[in-house]
């Protein structure tokens, strides 16, 4: 790859700037989100290296990690995009990716100049796709960059530990380690009566008695009879509702309970847990440090070279496959992020 000269790193990377300061350019929001893509792309790629020789139980806790966490920044980069082209995002940036594939698989430099054009830039224009790479992942994409870097050495020092380490804590665990925990939802139980009002209903007056009427000359006694008879049994039917629905009462009472009690038990759990990843964390410090800025210095090598054919294929293929994979994957979550270990430049 060419030489940068600081003069055209200082110049291009103002000009980025002063886009971002103000409402950015359509060409500024698409070309930003497709490296942020590329980078998750690599990202997730790279995961199922490491865990390709590993038993299928450790490879899935990999791969669900990475389904989570590619899914929270293609979140933000589908949000970024209908920001800024509302219902057009999907079409927009389906059809960029796949001009810039095209245009980059041919080496363009029509197409490059009218892209730097588009984005504000200041001239000397890069000279080629490579160094507008760098120069994107420069202004845009650091924090991409160490966030992605972060995650693949807490991946591969997991695996390193989960070998030698007794109890090692799962992956989840491992890398929520550092977070806040959540505060568990508090289980209110139904409002009981106070031994006050129980006791009050107890004590309640009784109806004043009432002397039933003598039956009146002629009135026929059976009739009396079904009548108290009716009464009794609608007396019964009711007393018996009233002793369900505290049984009910009594019972929704002890389950909520008994899932306080689990839950809290579970959350103490769960907190130990991450306590114990912390600290495995804490030792293995200068590690995860040292893994981490290898993998950042990779990851830029990767993402910020020219994609050729071979390459190209890796990141989703070229033009029309290229603009339709990225899509799906940032608009409808398609889980299937990598791939074969990416051969293009930078490996």
């Amino acid at each position: 790859m060419k030489i940068i000269t600081a003069g055209l790193l200082v110049l291009v990377l103002a000009g980025l700037a002063h886009a971002a300061a103000t409402r950015p350019p359509d060409a500024a929001v698409l070309l930003r989100s497709y490296y942020r893509y590329l980078v998750t792309q690599q990202t997730g790629g790279q995961v199922q290296s490491l865990t390709a020789p590993l038993p299928k139980h450790d490879a899935a806790e990999a791969q669900a990690a990475v389904a989570a966490w590619s899914g929270q920044r293609m979140d933000a980069v589908r949000q970024e995009l209908t920001a800024q082209f509302g219902g057009q995002g999907r079409a927009q940036f389906e059809q960029f990716v796949t001009a810039y594939s095209e245009a980059e698989n041919k080496n363009d430099a029509h197409y490059l100049r009218g892209l730097c054009a588009a984005l504000g830039a200041s001239q000397p224009y890069p000279a080629d796709f490579a160094v507008l790479r760098q120069l994107g992942l420069t202004a845009w994409l650091q924090p991409d960059i160490e966030a992605s870097s972060k995650f693949l050495a807490d991946i591969q020092l997991w695996l390193q530990l989960k070998g030698r380490t007794p109890n090692m804590p799962p992956l989840a665990a491992w890398l929520a380690r550092d977070q806040p925990a959540a505060v568990p939802a508090r289980v209110v139980p139904p409002p009981q009566k106070t031994i006050a009002q129980q006791l009050a209903g107890a004590e309640a007056p009784m109806p004043e008695f009432k002397a039933e009427d003598e039956a009146a000359p002629g009135a026929n006694p059976l009739e009396a009879f079904s009548a108290q008879r009716k009464e009794r049994r609608e007396r019964a039917a009711k007393e018996a509702q009233e002793a369900m629905a505290q049984v009910a009462t009594e019972r929704q009472q002890a389950e909520q309970e008994y899932a306080s009690k689990k839950q809290a038990e579970a959350s103490a759990e769960a907190e130990a847990i991450k306590n114990h990843a912390q600290r495995l964390a804490d030792a293995e410090k200068q590690a995860i440090e040292q893994e981490k800025d290898s993998w950042s210095t990779k990851l830029k090598g990767v993402v910020g070279a020219t994609i050729t054919a071979a390459g190209g294929a890796f990141f989703g293929g070229i033009g029309a496959q290229a603009g339709q994979m990225a899509a799906n994957l940032i608009f409808q979550n398609v889980p299937a992020l990598g791939g074969a270990p990416a051969t293009g430049p930078g490996q």
